[in-house]
């Protein structure tokens, strides 16, 4: 309401000549006392909240010259309001791509490749059980239905052909890595885009040629791996036991030159067994 101070409003003590922002009382419907909210003069401005949207007054100019003087309001068609930032918890750690294993876990090396000449010599295994704090070399391996650029597979096909078809590989990584511990191969593999080959994929050849000249070494695998506790001087068999047994009895009694000739065959069978015995 623009308060023109002329004629019988003269006399007007407060917001003369002003723009006055008000807000009516039982919402316009009838009569009920005002609430007066602002006084504008040229450049002033207010904003109100209607219904949830703030509405912005503004007075652009008022010219008092003419006649009748005239207020030049604009009344915005508003912005919503905006709503109270959401409050959320600190978002949590990104889940790790590497699996973590305890301190003395073992996990088995697979050789790089199936004519590799890395074999154990007694089993001719192209794999072996190794300590995570062992140095050994690195490959990686990568999932991708089509070449990641980079990467290889194998020509002879034999990665896909034992069913790891979007398996690929590579040993430049960048860089050959002839020497790393079981978490830092993870790392290396993780910071080049891929992750530790299972022993499956390297003994499918899906690293095979892929560089560095570990075609013919043991390369870290993700795959766990079990090392037996059982020493191979225990296995005497119970037969060898009681045979040993009678002799020293039978002996012992009657022929002294028997026993010691006896005993010594004997150790001389455990010796080429490989089987020790407490004599006591």
């Amino acid at each position: 309401m623009f308060n023109r101070k002329t004629g019988n409003n003269s006399g007007t003590q407060e917001g003369g000549n002003q723009v006055l922002v008000t807000s009516a009382g039982a919402e316009g419907s009838g009569y009920a006392a005002s609430t007066l909210l602002a006084k504008l003069s040229a450049g002033g401005s207010h904003t109100v909240n209607v219904d949830g949207t703030n509405v912005k007054i503004v007075v652009n100019s008022i010219n008092l010259s003419v006649t009748p003087a005239v207020a030049d309001v604009t009344i915005g068609d508003g912005t919503p309001q905006p709503t109270q930032k959401p409050t959320t918890s600190a978002p949590s750690k990104s889940p790790t791509s590497r699996p973590t294993l305890p301190p003395g876990s073992t996990v088995l090396l697979a050789c790089g490749s199936t004519a590799g000449s890395c074999r154990e010599t007694a089993t001719n295994d192209p794999t072996r059980v190794a300590y995570l704090n062992e140095s050994h070399e690195v490959r990686c391996c990568r999932q991708s239905s089509t070449n990641p650029g980079g990467w290889n597979q194998h020509s002879s096909g034999k990665c896909a052909a034992d069913g790891f078809t979007s398996t690929w590989g590579e040993s430049d990584i960048p860089g050959c890595v002839d020497s790393a511990t079981y978490d830092q191969a993870q790392q290396i593999c993780a910071n080049y885009g891929g992750r530790l080959c299972t022993a499956a994929e390297l003994l499918a050849d899906c690293t095979r040629g892929s560089g560095c000249g570990h075609d013919n070494d043991y390369i870290w695998s993700s795959t766990p791996g079990t090392i037996s506790t059982e020493s191979p001087t225990t296995r005497v068999s119970t037969h060898l036991f009681v045979y040993i047994h009678l002799v020293i009895l039978i002996t012992h009694e009657t022929h002294t030159t028997y026993y010691h000739t006896s005993l010594s065959i004997t150790q001389t069978m455990i010796s080429q067994h490989g089987l020790l015995v407490d004599r006591q």
